[in-house]
């Protein structure tokens, strides 16, 4: 009894996980010229092979992606893997790839306003869909909310399993002692 008791605890294996580097270039609409380098404890190429199907991507962000069209990306992912009888199963949840600059509000930036926002979000098929949020600023706090929701919204995400309530914390300030304190974390269960 005691012997199948170690056994099973012998066969039992901690949590895999692995740390993959990436560079890749923006192309407007896709990734392109994607480098990867993971580090694994096992099976490092099926690491590398989930990692780059989270990273190709092809969908039409040229609107947003046009600005940082070009520009070489680097980030890194952390995956999980889970051994089957057939191996390891690399996974990992969706993870931000390309973070996009907020856009001061343009009736703010007359008032020289300054605030500090956070915003809810899930990520469902690697687009996000923002839940709530919440500024504190000195004027135009709906301008900067709204300012604020739409950068998360224009955030590109791996092709990772879908999360729930990630937070996101933007500051609009031009150095440290302009900013106002941070606001209250917004519900996760209403929707903007």
């Amino acid at each position: 009894m005691i012997l199948a008791a170690l056994m099973a605890l012998s066969l039992q294996s901690p949590e895999l996980s692995a740390t993959c580097n990436i560079a890749f270039t923006i192309n407007r609409t896709f990734a392109d010229d994607i480098a990867i380098a993971c580090n694994a404890p096992e099976d490092n190429a099926g690491a590398e092979a989930e990692a780059l199907r989270q990273v190709s991507w092809e969908r039409e962000y040229s609107e947003h992606l046009i600005e940082r069209n070009g520009d070489r990306i680097e980030t890194t992912l952390t995956l999980y893997g889970d051994r089957t009888g057939s191996g390891i199963d690399w996974w990992g949840p969706s993870q931000i790839l390309v973070r996009l600059a907020p856009q001061y509000p343009v009736n703010a930036n007359f008032a020289a306003a300054r605030a500090s926002c956070i915003v809810a979000y899930n990520v469902r098929n690697g687009f996000t869909r923002v839940v709530g949020s919440n500024c504190n600023a000195r004027e135009r706090s709906e301008d900067f909310g709204r300012a604020t929701r739409n950068t998360i919204r224009r955030y590109i995400f791996s092709h990772g399993r879908d999360v729930d309530c990630r937070l996101a914390y933007i500051n609009y300030a031009m150095d440290r002692g302009d900013e106002p304190d941070w606001p209250e974390a917004p519900p996760c269960e209403s929707e903007d």
